[in-house]
């Protein structure tokens, strides 16, 4: 079931902007959304929350390239299983800027894609 009904999905792609996919609302998810309207009625815009996950991923930064790759290797081969065995879509992973080797590795042996825009985060504040 969709946090959307079919119209208001409609309506939100007359406003979408297409600077990214449009959400495949099928997809469960997609677990609430918040609809903001005109007096008139009219969509004006929309939040829409996705479960997703965050990967962490903490190596000795005293292994040297080929042992971090073959220690990705080991780690992905299980969050892999585990990701889609809850049934999620993806896992977001943040670098450092000067992470770039460690970047290209995930990109050409574990089918990693660069996101697009700047990362932000939203949450509770630690106490």
């Amino acid at each position: 079931m969709s946090c959307l009904n079919k119209q208001e999905i409609e309506e939100l792609r007359q406003i979408h902007d297409n600077s990214f996919p449009f959400p495949d609302f099928g997809n469960p998810t997609y677990v609430r959304s918040s609809l903001v309207r005109d007096a008139a009625g009219k969509l004006l815009a929309a939040g829409i929350l996705k479960v997703t996950t965050e990967t962490i991923l903490i190596v000795n930064p005293e292994a040297s390239r080929l042992q971090k790759a073959a220690l990705c290797k080991q780690l992905f081969e299980t969050l892999r299983e585990e990701l889609f065995g809850l049934g999620l879509d993806d896992t977001h992973l943040f670098l450092l800027k000067d992470e770039e080797h460690f970047s290209k590795l995930l990109k050409k042996h574990f089918n990693f894609q660069e996101a697009t825009g700047k990362a932000m985060y939203y949450g509770k504040k630690a106490d």
